[in-house]
């Protein structure tokens, strides 16, 4: 399967993928495995705040899952169109596909303490890859002002991987140490609004745990390309 995901990957990239980019969001993410997109107005944003007040939620392992519903739904579907409608169809003309949405989450992450890396994940706090082929990215929106205490996202650049590996001798999300690693790491701290599109197949990361009295609330888009 391994062999095969790679054998997809590097095919892909060699007779689908355009070798000539003139988007910059998109030629960030090629040569990084991320890349900052627009800020949607607070405004917005508060709109949907709102919104989240008359979801149902769901609580478990430090986190809170909103429930879509139907408002929501047409309010998340108007805002993505309003605010990303270009730049997805540039990644289209750089996948030579059709990129769709596959998945929208709103989620909250709450804060919690951890001693051992081994012990049971609960909001994916280990560093890891998505097991999905190259042509699955995600965009994320934050719903609030991250800062470091809130948990912000965390993830290895494309350029710094091999030498994460190295230096933390990672071997799975369960064995590795970190500690001298915080040079080639990026903290997704930002205001309000601020999105951002990660190569989450190809860039290791985690969801950073946030202080004890803290949250982190996030928009997630899962976004597909359709060979």
């Amino acid at each position: 399967n391994y062999i095969l995901y790679n054998l997809f990957n590097k095919s892909f990239k060699i007779f689908k993928c355009k070798n000539t980019i003139h988007n910059n969001t998109v030629l960030n993410f090629k040569k990084e495995g991320y890349a900052k997109s627009i800020i949607i107005p607070g405004e917005e944003i508060d709109k949907i705040n709102f919104l989240l007040t008359k979801c149902e939620e769901n609580y478990e392992n430090n986190e809170t899952i909103y429930k879509n519903n139907k408002e929501l739904k047409e309010k998340l579907k108007k805002l993505f169109i309003k605010n990303f409608k270009k730049q997805v169809e540039s990644f289209e003309e750089y996948y030579s596909s059709r990129v769709i949405i596959s998945q929208i989450k709103v989620f909250k992450n709450h804060g919690f303490k951890k001693s051992y890396l081994s012990e049971k994940e609960t909001i994916s706090e280990n560093y890891h890859t998505d097991n999905y082929l190259f042509t699955y990215f995600k965009l994320f929106i934050n719903l609030e002002e991250i800062d470091y205490s809130k948990g912000p996202l965390h993830f290895v650049t494309k350029k710094n991987i091999k030498k994460f590996i190295r230096k933390s001798n990672y071997k799975n999300r369960y064995f590795y140490n970190d500690q001298n690693t915080q040079d080639l790491i990026f903290k997704n701290v930002g205001n309000k609004g601020e999105s951002i599109f990660v190569n989450t197949t190809e860039c290791l990361h985690k969801a950073g745990v946030p202080d004890q009295d803290k949250t982190r609330t996030v928009l997630l888009f899962h976004l597909n390309v359709i060979p």
